[in-house]
């Protein structure tokens, strides 16, 4: 959601949007239920630094409702969902998220572009909703920094904070892991409840390995620290 300019500058016209959407329905349409929903912020509950209790679970219409009368919208509002057109699994959630937001009273466009016309949109912030998606990370650091920091440097939303740009700061500072970890899912409660982003789903991965690989550990964020476990059956 792009927060530098209404109605999404307004933490409850977004908190309507996080409690409309029906984020199992959006990966069964989107990925053919292959994955998981994300109740919360950007961590699934199995990562470090993760909310463990889910912040949003059936869709509540009523909350989102009233949060967009409290906003002034009791009628809703008109806007835009884009999207990049090439991206069939993004394209078939854009067109359920609008289904979802109907029901609220919010009526979006669906607005299809070609991906390299999609990444200049978001970088001048041209856009009023964006359907996108980005890759796990190995800490959370990373995301956090570039995507949600007020001065991060993929963060498309505009979106600021200063709350969690300290949580961010210290935690990047922070040897202890388990205090890191009290600090990271403070800032995740945060993003899930004020943030720029409704987060929906974590799609799964496959891996096929040959009958003759030990050890293989999936991880879903790119590093390769995975290979060190793994060895080669000697053939009988």
């Amino acid at each position: 959601m792009n927060t530098t300019k209404p109605p999404f500058d307004d933490v409850l016209v977004r908190q309507a949007v996080f409690h409309a959407l029906d984020r199992q329905e959006l990966l069964d349409v989107a990925y053919s239920g292959q994955g998981r929903p994300l109740n919360g912020g950007y961590l699934p509950d199995d990562r470090f630094g993760a909310l463990t209790e889910p912040v949003y679970g059936e869709p509540d219409l009523d909350t989102a409702r009233d949060l967009l009368a409290e906003a002034g919208y009791p009628d809703g509002f008109e806007t835009t969902i884009t999207v990049i057109a090439t991206s069939a699994f993004q394209v078939r959630q854009a067109e359920v998220e609008q289904e979802q937001l109907r029901a609220i009273g919010i009526e979006a466009t669906i607005v299809p572009v070609e991906s390299a016309v999609s990444t200049q949109i978001v970088a001048d912030g041209d856009f009023e909703l964006y359907q996108g998606g980005f890759g796990m990370r190995s800490d959370p650091d990373e995301r956090f920094t570039a995507g949600f920091t007020t001065d991060g440097g993929l963060n498309y939303g505009g979106w600021s904070d200063a709350e969690f740009d300290q949580l961010i700061e210290d935690a990047r500072g922070e040897t202890d892991a388990e205090a890191r970890a009290e600090l990271y899912q403070e800032a995740e409660m945060i993003l899930a409840t004020r943030g720029p982003s409704a987060f929906t789903f974590l799609t799964a991965d496959y891996d096929v390995v040959g009958a003759d690989v030990m050890g293989y550990r999936g991880d879903q964020t790119p590093n390769f620290n995975i290979y060190k476990y793994l060895w080669l059956e000697p053939a009988s």
